[in-house]
């Protein structure tokens, strides 16, 4: 999941370690480029921004910002939120918000249906033209 120019990649929440905030670890890429590695304890702190090979403390001083610390765990939850729901739900954003929609079978009951990826097709074309965008990353 990106935004503009963050995009997290094998990201690991600990739900059961979060007391104020997410506690989650990641590899933050920006601009495409892998510049740090991200976590946070889950204890209401900031995150925790170590550089990746390559880059200082300096190169990535800037990923320490209340802004874009902020987006980094906005980002982690939401790749967690569709993480969570997509097995059961389509998962859809319009604008900043998020719906899910229940699947009539779970997912793994509805690609042993030959019809399954015209079905898959024709729901999200379906929700497209209302204007949502599909989440999903499992169809």
């Amino acid at each position: 999941m990106k935004t503009k120019n963050f995009e997290l990649k094998k990201l690991k929440f600990h739900e059961d370690m979060s007391e104020e905030t997410p506690c989650f670890s990641a590899d933050l890429y920006e601009n495409g480029k892998l510049v740090a590695h991200v976590s946070n304890d889950g204890h209401g702190g900031p995150n925790n921004v170590y550089p990746a090979n390559g880059f200082t403390r300096k190169d990535v001083e800037h990923l320490t910002s209340l802004e874009i610390d902020c987006e980094i765990m906005q980002l982690a939850e939401h790749i967690n939120f569709i993480n969570k729901r997509q097995t059961k739900n389509f998962v859809l954003r319009k604008g900043e918000d998020c719906f899910t929609v229940k699947f009539p079978k779970p997912i793994s009951l509805l690609k042993k249906y030959g019809n399954y990826k015209l079905w898959v097709k024709s729901e999200k074309e379906k929700f497209e033209k209302e204007g949502f965008e599909v989440l999903n990353t499992n169809l």
